[in-house]
């Protein structure tokens, strides 16, 4: 009789093991779920300071080139032109206005660009914010350069420094390039551009 008793009893002790095992499953992936996914890598996660971070550049500050004008005539009178005649003009003017440039020399580089894109002169304007020590033309001598290069004295205004740029038309293959053509300008040893400007050359 007591072997029976057992024999009935063991079934049902090996259905509760059962359900306590597939009950227990589900809780832990309910935990799983709610802890939520791991946290990224230290490496991967975006760091303070980046591109748009506080330590991003402003670029209201250094050097800035405020315009960019051609003329006809050397003392800037008249308009600004954005076209030129290669049977008319003799030169072109390119006046530049600079902010918050530090005292003493820099380079403006003008690269005139020609209607087919490709590049047809580089101009190196070599030019001083400081006070002139001496009087008349001001040069100074680089290495690997044989003969001196004359610094030009930015004018001082309110609205920046400004200093000029001659490109000749006349005799010159340019006047035999007529189309649109581009100014672009760089500053010392900055790759950058700074400002383009197009213009128009006429027959």
């Amino acid at each position: 009789m007591q072997r029976t008793m057992s024999r009935r009893q063991t079934p049902p002790m090996l259905i509760l093991i059962a359900a306590l095992i597939l009950l227990a499953l589900p809780v832990g992936a309910f935990a799983a779920g709610v802890a939520g996914p791991r946290p990224l890598p230290q490496a991967a996660l975006p760091q303070a300071g980046g591109p748009a971070g506080p330590s991003a550049p402003d670029a209201g500050t250094g050097p800035r080139l405020a315009d960019v004008a051609l003329y006809a005539t050397p003392d800037g009178t008249g308009n600004s032109r954005k076209s030129f005649s290669a049977s008319a003009d003799n030169q072109i003017n390119i006046r530049l206005r600079w902010l918050n440039l530090d005292a003493g020399v820099h380079d403006a580089y003008v690269t005139l660009t020609s209607p087919d894109g490709s590049v047809y002169q580089v101009l190196d304007v070599t030019f001083s914010t400081a006070p002139p020590t001496a009087k008349g033309p001001q040069s100074i001598q680089r290495p690997g350069v044989l003969h001196p290069i004359a610094v030009q004295a930015a004018n001082t205004t309110p609205g920046g420094h400004v200093v000029w740029g001659q490109v000749p038309i006349a005799g010159t293959w340019m006047g035999r390039l007529p189309g649109a053509w581009q100014v672009s300008v760089r500053l010392d040893t900055n790759p950058r551009v700074l400002s383009t400007y197009p213009f128009t050359l006429n027959q």
